[in-house]
């Protein structure tokens, strides 16, 4: 996965799929002190993003499960 580093935060995007159908999902970021990975547009990350265009927060309960690891050099995540 591709990695963007912009204001101070790594984005990346994730693609989902569930039942043979699958979405990719934009503007993740990829949070190493979250416990818990949140994918939804209800949740308001205001706090981080006044302009509204976070769409998640990618924490280590994925990254661990999936073996991630993170080349900050690269700016890439290989899973």
């Amino acid at each position: 996965m591709k990695i963007e580093y912009r204001k101070g935060l790594l984005y990346t995007s994730l693609k989902i799929v569930y039942k043979s159908k699958s979405k990719v999902v934009e503007n993740i970021i990829i949070d190493t002190g979250a416990a818990h990975t949140i994918i939804s547009p209800k949740i308001d990350f205001g706090i981080i993003d006044d302009a509204g265009t976070i769409n998640g927060l990618l924490g280590l309960d994925l990254l661990i499960q999936c073996e991630a690891v993170i080349d900050l050099k690269k700016l890439e995540v290989n899973i």
